[in-house]
C-alpha cells in the first residue's frame, strides 16, 4: 500500500490517498485503485466537501459545484449548470489547455482566444488575436466586424491554408 496523509494543526484529518494493488468486486483482474478520504473547508470553517472511499460506508457529499466519475460524461453533478459541465469536460478532454468560457454579447474588445471554449457567443467588432488555437467553438456562435490578429504557431497554418487557396483557384 502506498499512500500519504494530511492533517491540519489540530490534528485531524484533511486528506488521505492511498492506493492498493486489489482485486475490485465483481472484477476479473487485480489493479491499482486509488481511494481517498478528505474533509474541505471553506473559508468560514463550514465543512463544504467529504469523502470517504474505500470503506463500508463509502461515500462523497459536497455542498460546492462538482462533478465525478469522467469517462467522457459525469456519473454525478452537483449544482452545475451544463455551460459548466461542457467547461469542466473540454478542460478534462484537452489536460487544461481550454479552461475559460467565452460566451455571450461582446463587443469592441481586444480578445486572446487561446485556452478559451467559445460557447454561444457573439463577438463583434472586436480585434480577436490566436497565437496556438488551443481554443473550441460549441453552439451558435458569431463573428461580425472582427479582426483576427495571428500569431507564431497560428500564422503559420494561416499561411499553409491561404498557399492551399490560392493553389485551388490556379
Amino acid at each position: 500500500m502506498f499512500g500519504f496523509e494530511i492533517h491540519d494543526s489540530a490534528g485531524n484529518l484533511i486528506f488521505n490517498v492511498r492506493t492498493m494493488f486489489e482485486l475490485l468486486p465483481g472484477g476479473n483482474d487485480e489493479m491499482f485503485i486509488t481511494t481517498i478520504a478528505a474533509n474541505f473547508y471553506n473559508k468560514e470553517g463550514k465543512l463544504v466537501f467529504k469523502a470517504n472511499s474505500g470503506e463500508p460506508d463509502e461515500r462523497i457529499e459536497t455542498i460546492v459545484k462538482s462533478a465525478f466519475g469522467f469517462a467522457g460524461g459525469f456519473g454525478l453533478v452537483q449544482s452545475m449548470t451544463q455551460d459548466e459541465l461542457e467547461l469542466t469536460k473540454m478542460a478534462l478532454l484537452t489536460r487544461g489547455h481550454i479552461h475559460q468560457l467565452l460566451t455571450g454579447e461582446i463587443d469592441g474588445e481586444e480578445l486572446d482566444i487561446d485556452g478559451k471554449l467559445i460557447m454561444n457567443a457573439e463577438i463583434k467588432n472586436c480585434i480577436v488575436n490566436v497565437k496556438t488555437g488551443q481554443f473550441a467553438t460549441l453552439g451558435k456562435n458569431k463573428f461580425l466586424s472582427c479582426k483576427f490578429v495571428f500569431h507564431g504557431e497560428s500564422e503559420n497554418i494561416r499561411q499553409l491554408v491561404m498557399s492551399l487557396a490560392q493553389q485551388n483557384t490556379q
